[in-house]
Protein backbone atom coordinates (compact mmCIF):
# COMPACT_ATOMS: atom_id res chain seq x y z
CA UNK A 1 0.00 0.00 0.00
CA UNK A 2 1.94 3.12 -1.44
CA UNK A 3 2.75 5.71 1.60
CA UNK A 4 1.05 9.26 2.10
CA UNK A 5 3.80 11.73 1.91
CA UNK A 6 2.72 14.84 4.33
CA UNK A 7 4.61 18.14 4.85
CA UNK A 8 3.40 20.57 7.46
CA UNK A 9 5.09 23.93 6.95
CA UNK A 10 5.32 26.47 9.63
CA UNK A 11 5.30 30.29 8.45
CA UNK A 12 6.64 31.24 11.75
CA UNK A 13 9.49 29.23 12.18
CA UNK A 14 12.64 30.63 11.87
CA UNK A 15 13.27 34.58 10.50
CA UNK A 16 11.90 34.34 7.40
CA UNK A 17 8.96 32.54 6.03
CA UNK A 18 10.21 29.76 4.06
CA UNK A 19 6.98 28.05 2.86
CA UNK A 20 6.90 29.25 -0.60
CA UNK A 21 10.43 28.14 -1.28
CA UNK A 22 9.70 24.59 0.29
CA UNK A 23 6.31 23.62 -1.51
CA UNK A 24 8.32 24.23 -4.87
CA UNK A 25 11.13 21.86 -3.36
CA UNK A 26 8.56 19.25 -2.72
CA UNK A 27 6.75 19.66 -5.39
CA UNK A 28 9.88 19.13 -7.45
CA UNK A 29 11.30 16.21 -5.34
CA UNK A 30 8.30 14.43 -4.64
CA UNK A 31 7.16 15.24 -8.44
CA UNK A 32 10.28 13.09 -9.79
CA UNK A 33 9.12 10.14 -7.19
CA UNK A 34 5.56 9.67 -7.93
CA UNK A 35 4.82 10.16 -4.13
CA UNK A 36 1.48 10.69 -3.04
CA UNK A 37 1.85 13.77 -1.05
CA UNK A 38 -0.25 16.48 0.74
CA UNK A 39 1.36 19.96 1.86
CA UNK A 40 -0.14 21.59 4.75
CA UNK A 41 0.58 25.02 6.40
CA UNK A 42 0.20 25.92 10.25
CA UNK A 43 -2.05 29.25 10.80
CA UNK A 44 -1.76 29.28 14.68
CA UNK A 45 -0.10 27.05 18.05
CA UNK A 46 -1.17 23.64 18.26
CA UNK A 47 -2.10 23.17 14.40
CA UNK A 48 0.66 20.76 13.33
CA UNK A 49 -0.95 18.24 16.78
CA UNK A 50 -4.16 18.59 15.45
CA UNK A 51 -2.77 17.49 11.46
CA UNK A 52 -0.76 14.75 12.05
CA UNK A 53 -3.35 13.09 14.36
CA UNK A 54 -6.36 13.84 12.38
CA UNK A 55 -4.40 12.93 8.92
CA UNK A 56 -3.19 9.81 10.36
CA UNK A 57 -6.96 8.35 11.32
CA UNK A 58 -7.95 10.04 7.88
CA UNK A 59 -5.77 8.18 5.90
CA UNK A 60 -5.34 4.89 7.88
CA UNK A 61 -4.00 1.86 7.31
CA UNK A 62 -1.69 3.52 4.69
CA UNK A 63 1.98 4.39 6.61
CA UNK A 64 1.87 8.42 6.32
CA UNK A 65 5.09 10.15 6.55
CA UNK A 66 4.73 13.84 8.44
CA UNK A 67 7.65 16.15 7.75
CA UNK A 68 7.98 18.82 10.71
CA UNK A 69 9.28 21.58 8.89
CA UNK A 70 9.85 24.23 11.26
CA UNK A 71 11.64 24.48 14.48
CA UNK A 72 11.32 22.27 18.03
CA UNK A 73 8.14 23.35 18.67
CA UNK A 74 6.71 22.43 15.47
CA UNK A 75 8.68 19.14 15.68
CA UNK A 76 6.83 18.97 19.12
CA UNK A 77 3.50 19.29 18.10
CA UNK A 78 4.21 16.63 15.15
CA UNK A 79 5.16 14.01 17.64
CA UNK A 80 2.61 15.03 19.58
CA UNK A 81 -0.14 13.97 17.21
CA UNK A 82 1.78 11.11 15.29
CA UNK A 83 2.99 9.51 18.60
CA UNK A 84 -0.17 7.44 19.52
CA UNK A 85 -1.04 7.06 15.19
CA UNK A 86 0.08 3.27 14.69
CA UNK A 87 0.53 4.26 11.02
CA UNK A 88 2.47 7.47 11.10
CA UNK A 89 6.07 8.18 10.61
CA UNK A 90 8.09 11.47 11.22
CA UNK A 91 10.90 13.04 9.25
CA UNK A 92 12.51 16.33 10.66
CA UNK A 93 13.24 19.20 8.09
CA UNK A 94 14.99 21.35 10.62
CA UNK A 95 14.35 25.24 9.39
CA UNK A 96 13.49 27.30 12.83
CA UNK A 97 15.67 29.44 15.13
CA UNK A 98 15.90 26.20 17.21
CA UNK A 99 17.27 22.84 15.80
CA UNK A 100 18.28 21.23 18.84
CA UNK A 101 16.81 17.29 18.01
CA UNK A 102 19.47 17.36 14.64
CA UNK A 103 22.44 17.88 16.67
CA UNK A 104 22.25 13.98 17.48
CA UNK A 105 23.46 13.18 13.62
CA UNK A 106 26.54 13.20 12.01
CA UNK A 107 25.24 15.74 9.42
CA UNK A 108 22.54 17.23 10.49
CA UNK A 109 22.67 19.10 7.17
CA UNK A 110 21.44 15.87 5.29
CA UNK A 111 18.14 16.49 7.06
CA UNK A 112 17.55 19.88 4.56
CA UNK A 113 17.89 17.81 1.70
CA UNK A 114 14.00 16.84 1.65
CA UNK A 115 14.70 14.52 -1.49
CA UNK A 116 16.97 12.00 0.91
CA UNK A 117 14.30 12.83 3.78
CA UNK A 118 11.78 11.07 1.10
CA UNK A 119 13.90 8.21 0.04
CA UNK A 120 15.17 7.95 3.68
CA UNK A 121 14.45 4.64 5.63
CA UNK A 122 12.44 4.86 8.99
CA UNK A 123 14.05 3.88 12.66
CA UNK A 124 12.27 3.52 16.12
CA UNK A 125 12.98 6.35 18.12
CA UNK A 126 11.98 6.17 22.22
CA UNK A 127 9.35 8.72 23.42
CA UNK A 128 8.76 10.19 26.87
CA UNK A 129 5.81 11.53 28.63
CA UNK A 130 5.97 14.75 31.09
CA UNK A 131 2.42 13.94 32.55
CA UNK A 132 -0.02 13.79 29.01
CA UNK A 133 2.35 15.13 26.82
CA UNK A 134 5.04 13.77 24.52
CA UNK A 135 8.34 14.66 23.83
CA UNK A 136 11.79 13.20 22.01
CA UNK A 137 14.21 15.10 23.12
CA UNK A 138 14.18 16.68 26.64
CA UNK A 139 12.01 17.49 29.15
CA UNK A 140 12.37 19.30 32.93
CA UNK A 141 12.30 22.08 35.49
CA UNK A 142 14.72 24.43 37.20
CA UNK A 143 16.28 27.57 35.88
CA UNK A 144 16.96 26.12 32.59
CA UNK A 145 12.99 25.83 32.05
CA UNK A 146 12.44 29.47 33.57
CA UNK A 147 15.20 30.22 31.03
CA UNK A 148 12.97 28.84 27.68
CA UNK A 149 9.92 30.24 29.17
CA UNK A 150 11.14 33.26 28.64
CA UNK A 151 12.95 32.73 25.27
CA UNK A 152 9.14 31.54 24.34
CA UNK A 153 7.36 34.82 25.21
CA UNK A 154 10.83 36.81 23.51
CA UNK A 155 12.01 35.19 20.56
CA UNK A 156 10.39 37.80 18.11
CA UNK A 157 11.31 40.85 19.92
CA UNK A 158 14.72 39.86 19.97
CA UNK A 159 16.96 40.42 16.42
CA UNK A 160 18.78 37.29 16.79
CA UNK A 161 17.61 33.30 17.63
CA UNK A 162 19.66 30.31 18.00
CA UNK A 163 21.99 30.01 21.25
CA UNK A 164 22.04 33.77 21.46
CA UNK A 165 18.57 33.90 22.42
CA UNK A 166 19.19 31.36 24.73
CA UNK A 167 22.47 32.92 26.42
CA UNK A 168 20.52 36.51 26.71
CA UNK A 169 17.78 34.66 28.43
CA UNK A 170 20.43 32.76 31.00
CA UNK A 171 21.47 36.46 31.63
CA UNK A 172 17.84 37.97 32.25
CA UNK A 173 17.28 34.37 34.45
CA UNK A 174 20.60 34.49 36.27
CA UNK A 175 19.69 37.62 38.45
CA UNK A 176 16.07 36.23 39.95
CA UNK A 177 15.86 33.01 42.44
CA UNK A 178 17.64 30.02 41.11
CA UNK A 179 16.50 27.01 43.41
CA UNK A 180 13.58 25.52 44.40
CA UNK A 181 12.50 22.67 46.89
CA UNK A 182 11.49 19.36 45.24
CA UNK A 183 10.01 15.83 46.17
CA UNK A 184 11.47 13.66 43.63
CA UNK A 185 11.48 10.12 43.06
CA UNK A 186 13.69 8.48 40.49
CA UNK A 187 12.46 4.65 39.64
CA UNK A 188 11.40 4.44 43.81
CA UNK A 189 14.91 6.09 45.13
CA UNK A 190 14.25 9.44 46.95
CA UNK A 191 15.99 12.49 46.39
CA UNK A 192 14.27 15.19 47.69
CA UNK A 193 16.14 18.65 47.84
CA UNK A 194 16.81 22.28 46.65
CA UNK A 195 17.81 21.78 42.75
CA UNK A 196 18.57 24.17 40.44
CA UNK A 197 18.04 22.42 37.48
CA UNK A 198 16.29 18.62 36.85
CA UNK A 199 16.65 17.11 33.64
CA UNK A 200 14.83 13.88 32.02
CA UNK A 201 16.92 13.35 28.16
CA UNK A 202 16.34 10.89 25.69
CA UNK A 203 18.61 13.42 23.47
CA UNK A 204 21.28 15.22 24.24
CA UNK A 205 21.35 19.03 22.93
CA UNK A 206 18.66 21.53 24.40
CA UNK A 207 18.47 25.40 24.82
CA UNK A 208 20.24 26.22 21.19
CA UNK A 209 23.29 24.07 22.11
CA UNK A 210 23.60 23.36 25.66
CA UNK A 211 24.72 19.49 26.32
CA UNK A 212 24.28 18.70 29.49
CA UNK A 213 24.21 14.84 28.80
CA UNK A 214 25.85 12.94 26.46
CA UNK A 215 25.28 9.58 27.96
CA UNK A 216 21.82 9.97 26.36
CA UNK A 217 20.85 7.48 23.64
CA UNK A 218 17.60 8.28 21.79
CA UNK A 219 17.14 4.28 21.00
CA UNK A 220 18.01 2.80 24.41
CA UNK A 221 15.13 2.29 25.80
CA UNK A 222 16.05 4.13 28.88
CA UNK A 223 16.13 8.02 29.78
CA UNK A 224 19.14 9.99 31.50
CA UNK A 225 18.55 11.95 34.74
CA UNK A 226 20.75 14.93 35.45
CA UNK A 227 20.01 17.04 38.39
CA UNK A 228 21.59 20.02 40.01
CA UNK A 229 21.81 20.61 43.72
CA UNK A 230 21.43 24.42 45.46
CA UNK A 231 23.56 26.61 43.73
CA UNK A 232 24.85 30.35 44.45
CA UNK A 233 25.13 32.67 41.90
CA UNK A 234 28.53 32.85 42.56
CA UNK A 235 29.10 28.53 41.85
CA UNK A 236 26.74 29.23 38.59
CA UNK A 237 29.39 30.95 37.10
CA UNK A 238 31.56 28.45 38.03
CA UNK A 239 30.10 25.51 36.23
CA UNK A 240 27.62 26.77 33.91
CA UNK A 241 30.40 26.25 31.15
CA UNK A 242 31.04 22.63 32.15
CA UNK A 243 27.14 21.79 32.52
CA UNK A 244 27.01 23.27 28.79
CA UNK A 245 30.02 20.97 27.71
CA UNK A 246 28.42 17.99 29.49
CA UNK A 247 31.14 17.78 31.65
CA UNK A 248 28.37 16.92 34.76
CA UNK A 249 31.09 14.28 36.08
CA UNK A 250 33.32 17.23 37.04
CA UNK A 251 30.38 19.15 38.70
CA UNK A 252 30.82 16.99 41.71
CA UNK A 253 28.35 16.87 44.79
CA UNK A 254 26.13 19.56 42.83
CA UNK A 255 25.12 16.65 40.63
CA UNK A 256 22.78 13.90 40.71
CA UNK A 257 22.86 11.66 37.66
CA UNK A 258 20.82 8.82 37.11
CA UNK A 259 19.39 6.33 34.27
CA UNK A 260 15.99 4.93 34.60
CA UNK A 261 12.81 5.09 33.29
CA UNK A 262 10.57 7.44 35.39
CA UNK A 263 10.94 10.44 37.59
CA UNK A 264 8.00 12.13 39.65
CA UNK A 265 8.38 15.73 40.77
CA UNK A 266 6.02 18.13 43.32
CA UNK A 267 6.84 21.46 44.27
CA UNK A 268 5.17 24.02 46.19
CA UNK A 269 4.03 26.28 43.99
CA UNK A 270 3.66 25.70 40.01
CA UNK A 271 6.67 25.85 38.00
CA UNK A 272 7.70 26.03 34.11
CA UNK A 273 7.74 22.55 32.85
CA UNK A 274 10.17 22.50 29.35
CA UNK A 275 9.16 19.35 26.81
CA UNK A 276 11.09 19.79 24.41
CA UNK A 277 10.90 23.49 24.22
CA UNK A 278 7.42 23.86 25.14
CA UNK A 279 6.29 24.82 28.27
CA UNK A 280 3.89 24.04 30.93
CA UNK A 281 2.95 25.04 34.32
CA UNK A 282 2.10 23.03 37.13
CA UNK A 283 3.02 21.40 40.53
CA UNK A 284 3.33 18.12 39.73
CA UNK A 285 4.57 15.94 36.97
CA UNK A 286 5.68 12.47 35.97
CA UNK A 287 8.46 12.31 33.81
CA UNK A 288 8.17 8.33 32.40
CA UNK A 289 9.51 6.74 29.20
CA UNK A 290 6.69 5.73 27.21
CA UNK A 291 6.17 2.19 25.75
CA UNK A 292 5.35 3.72 22.26
CA UNK A 293 8.53 4.13 20.08
CA UNK A 294 7.62 6.41 17.13
CA UNK A 295 9.60 5.56 13.49
CA UNK A 296 11.84 8.28 12.29
CA UNK A 297 13.34 9.01 8.95
CA UNK A 298 17.08 9.51 8.95
CA UNK A 299 18.65 9.79 4.98
CA UNK A 300 21.32 7.17 4.06
CA UNK A 301 24.75 8.26 5.23
CA UNK A 302 23.16 10.70 8.33
CA UNK A 303 24.40 8.47 11.42
CA UNK A 304 23.25 8.91 15.02
CA UNK A 305 26.40 10.27 17.23
CA UNK A 306 26.45 8.05 19.65
CA UNK A 307 27.88 9.14 23.31
CA UNK A 308 30.07 7.26 23.83
CA UNK A 309 31.88 8.67 20.18
CA UNK A 310 31.26 12.24 20.87
CA UNK A 311 32.93 12.07 24.15
CA UNK A 312 35.92 10.84 22.39
CA UNK A 313 38.97 12.90 21.92
CA UNK A 314 39.94 13.53 18.47
CA UNK A 315 43.06 11.21 17.07
CA UNK A 316 42.17 8.49 20.24
CA UNK A 317 41.90 5.64 19.42
CA UNK A 318 39.15 2.88 20.36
Amino acid sequence: MKRKDIFILNPMAGRHDLTEELTRTIEREAGRRGLDYRIERTGYPGHAEELAARLSREYAPRICRFYACGGDGTLNEVVNGAAEQENAELAVYPCGTGNDFVKLFDDPEKLLDLGALMDAPARDFDLMCLNDRYSINICGTGVDARVADWVTRNKHRVPFGGKLVYDLSLVVNFFGRLNRYFEVEIDGERLDGEYAILLAANGRYYGGGYFPVPEAEPDDGMLDFLLIRKVSHLTVLKLIGKFQRGLHGELGDYQVYRRGRRMTLRAKDEEPMNCDGEIRYTCEAVIALSPRRLPVAVPEGCMLIRGTEEKQPAGAKT
